[in-house]
């Protein structure tokens, strides 16, 4: 089943050679995990293919809920990055 879902923007935070820290912006029903790992290939596109190996996630946190996109706040000095997942 095709359920289109919208990540909005990205951030990463790249902690060692093995450990980033990606925070992501997505909407309502957005499958956080399966966009990371792609899920057997079932999630396109996914981290895993725009990083080209293997990705797996350690922790998984919501850090804010909004209730509306024009109502997203970004901290100062973060940078963002639109994304065009199309």
């Amino acid at each position: 089943m095709v359920r289109d879902k919208k990540v909005y923007k990205l951030h990463a935070e790249i902690k060692s050679e093995n450990i980033m820290l990606l925070s992501i912006l997505g909407g309502a029903g957005t499958y956080i995990k399966e966009f990371v790992h792609g899920d057997l290939g079932r999630t396109t596109p996914n981290v895993c293919q725009f990083l080209g190996k293997a990705v797996d996630i350690l922790q998984l946190d919501v850090t804010q809920v909004y209730d509306s996109f024009d109502n997203v706040s970004k901290e100062a000095g973060e940078e963002w990055y639109d994304v065009d997942l199309s």
